[in-house]
């Protein structure tokens, strides 16, 4: 029995054991509370999700695939309706950048003009050729 008593008292006590089991459980409490109260994805943040893929050059089916990887598939808009959210999108856009191309015409010396073509209509397309901005 003493030879027991002795091994007991030098090693870990149950208590030592249980304390940070109890902190773990509690962290794991408060980080299931934080999952569960977090913001879903709103249309906002969808119209600008749907936008900066757009800009970056994503097809519209794409943008509803990365909304499907990370909202429900029984809420996930439609294509038509990123089609909207991109097309009103580069309305404002497209306002904001008409003020911007007035305030920056005077710092450009150089300017090389080209067309591209989307689905066979043609762009007028310039390049400031030192930075590289189209």
């Amino acid at each position: 029995m003493q030879a027991v008593a002795s091994a007991q008292a030098s090693g870990i006590s149950s208590e030592a054991l249980w304390a940070p089991n109890e902190r773990l459980q509690a962290e794991n409490e408060v980080l299931w509370q934080a999952w569960s109260e977090a913001e879903e994805l709103s249309e906002a943040k969808q119209r600008e999700l749907a936008s900066a893929g757009s800009a970056m050059g994503l097809r519209l089916t794409q943008i509803v695939i990365v909304l499907a990887i990370v909202w429900p598939s029984g809420v996930v808009p439609s294509r038509a309706t990123v089609g909207r959210w991109v097309q009103q999108s580069a309305a404002q856009s497209s306002r904001i950048l008409r003020v911007l191309d007035r305030a920056c015409q005077r710092w450009v010396l150089t300017l090389c003009l080209d067309e591209i073509f989307f689905h066979r209509e043609p762009i007028l397309m310039a390049v400031e050729p030192v930075s590289l901005a189209w």
